[in-house]
């Protein structure tokens, strides 16, 4: 192998890393926003069930007589706001469209890993070939599924940077194994 041909497949090497790091930053962004959908969605329904409870309730007429009657049309009020929110916004439903989207990126993170495990095992023709479907498989794929938050996306910086989400360490991944599939 030339000194350019080396040179070339460290590059290959290099951009499929990169593009491997990108799939993981968007599927850990998917994953924050599942987890942000969900709390705000969790909390939404409560205060929908309270206000409910509340503008329902002869509650309000022993415990606030005098104010009975306009606490209960406010609480009214903000319940007519709160479902048409939940309705018009619909966090239950868009969490799911980013655990799909998660589930999608999955395997694709698994193909590259597969890729740069196999990369000296492989000509430049066969790793660019595969190289390439998985760019149009992750291209269909952002295509089709929603966009993550800017929240979500500093979220998962700081899960995979700082806090080594998605890693193990030595050692770690082989204790998952049974003892007789582990390094000796």
């Amino acid at each position: 192998m030339t000194v350019s041909q080396s040179d070339y497949r460290d590059k290959l090497r290099a951009q499929l890393i990169s593009a491997h790091a990108k799939v993981q930053y968007t599927f850990t962004s998917h994953e924050k926003d599942i987890h942000r959908l969900k709390a705000w969605d969790f909390c939404l329904r409560w205060f929908q069930i309270i206000l409910s409870a509340i503008t329902a309730s002869s509650f309000l007429i022993t415990v606030f007589p005098e104010w009975a009657k306009t606490l209960g049309a406010c609480c009214a009020l903000l319940l007519v706001i709160t479902n048409a929110v939940a309705k018009n916004l619909n966090p239950a439903s868009e969490a799911q469209e980013h655990r799909r989207a998660a589930d999608r990126l999955w395997p694709i993170l698994e193909q590259y890993k597969s890729l740069l495990t196999d990369f000296d095992e492989l000509d430049d023709t066969q790793i660019r070939a595969e190289r390439e479907n998985l760019t149009e498989t992750v291209a269909d794929i952002y295509a089709s599924t929603p966009r993550t938050s800017e929240k979500a996306y500093r979220r998962a910086q700081r899960a995979l940077t700082k806090e080594e989400e998605q890693t193990f360490n030595e050692g770690e991944a082989e204790r998952f194994l049974p003892p007789v599939s582990r390094r000796q």
